[in-house]
């Protein structure tokens, strides 16, 4: 798989990591960019493994989009984009619009947040319940909490403060 390929595989989804880090999409675009040139940059990168690959150009992105908020002396944020207002992904619901979807995604506990996160980035519960330091079935449970959560906000109109 050449770099094109790469590019237009895992570009969009890099974009959506640097956006709710960065909330600003020409600040994300570059820290995508950026990302892409330190891949071209690495030996041996098209023997790697889709998911070393994924993997790599994820932590890398999300290092340069950390590394442009100390340059311009911001804070770090948690990394939902503004942008996205569809639950639909992570509720699991029928795909209605959600106008405050990043400040219901905050309203999660972190555990929950993360796991859903790394499912909408296709990671099998697993692969999940390893990053999280946790069994897949724990993984599960709170992806499927996060999600019931998540529509219970939505169905509320996001208006119930206490989790």
């Amino acid at each position: 798989m050449g770099f094109e390929e790469d590019y237009r595989r895992y570009g969009a989804a890099l974009y959506r990591l640097c956006l709710g880090y960065l909330r600003c999409s020409q600040d994300a675009e570059d820290a995508v960019q950026t990302a892409f040139v330190r891949y071209l940059q690495q030996p041996g990168r098209d023997a790697w493994p889709d998911r070393h690959k994924q993997a790599w150009l994820a932590r890398t992105a999300a290092n340069c989009c950390k590394d442009e908020l100390r340059r311009a002396g911001r804070r770090l944020r948690a990394p939902w984009p503004a942008e996205d207002r569809s639950l639909a992904g992570w509720a699991g619901g029928p795909g209605e619009a959600c106008p405050d979807a990043a400040a219901l995604l905050a309203r999660l506990p972190a555990r929950w947040r993360r796991a859903l996160w790394l499912a909408g980035l296709g990671y099998t519960s697993a692969e999940i319940g390893a990053r999280l330091h946790c069994s897949p079935a724990t993984a599960r449970t709170w992806m499927r909490r996060g999600r019931q959560r998540l529509r219970k906000l939505a169905a509320e109109g996001g208006a119930a403060d206490g989790l």
